[in-house]
């Protein structure tokens, strides 16, 4: 039979095991939020570019080449979302790096 000391000691490990899960879990959801707000900020901003007007008005293109923003010459749309979508990949990469260096700041402090 356990004693209240060992029994008091199971269940301290026991709720840290859980408390260390509840933040795996909060710490995967943040990500994939961050996650999915940077990938609606970029098709939201493809969409800003890709719904412009073209350049030249007497570009005709069939619609179903209208898929592709450099068959209008709208080089600088290509640019800017080459730049937003590297400018938020490295902003998301660098969420998630410090965001995982805090979690395991946190659990060499529990331990």
């Amino acid at each position: 039979m356990r004693s209240t000391e060992e029994r008091l000691a199971q269940l301290h490990i026991r709720a840290d095991r859980l408390a260390r899960v509840r933040r795996t879990k909060r710490f995967a959801f943040t990500c994939a939020g961050v996650g999915l707000s940077c990938a609606v900020f970029l098709a939201a901003l493809i969409f800003a570019v890709y719904s412009a007007e073209p350049a030249s008005a007497d570009l005709t293109v069939s619609p179903a080449l209208t898929a592709s923003i450099l068959v209008r010459g709208d080089a600088l749309g290509c640019v800017l979302i080459s730049i937003a979508a590297f400018s938020l990949g490295v902003v998301f990469t660098v969420f998630c790096y410090r965001l995982k260096r805090r979690m395991t700041e946190k659990d060499r402090k529990d331990d």
